[in-house]
């Protein structure tokens, strides 16, 4: 389990607090997954993905994605 709330940015190549817009996009994933008792998790072989019976692990798995994102700061806005 991730012990800090951060994520690696690959824009600055430096991990990062994760953005709130970020952290809200995998709250309602959790609770989409939860919801319909499915989740995803990643299948090595061909580089896919593999729709599974929900699990926390893989929450977890997902929430130690990169981001591409840019997010703007305040203060520039």
């Amino acid at each position: 389990m991730k012990e800090k709330n951060t994520i690696w940015d690959i824009n600055t190549n430096k991990e990062i607090d994760t953005p709130e817009l970020i952290n809200k996009f995998f709250e309602e994933i959790e609770l989409l997954f939860k919801k319909h008792n499915i989740s995803i998790s990643h299948e090595d072989y061909h580089g896919g993905f593999i729709l599974e019976s929900y699990s926390e692990k893989n929450i977890e798995w997902l929430k130690e994605a990169s981001t591409r994102i840019k997010v703007k700061k305040v203060s520039d806005i």
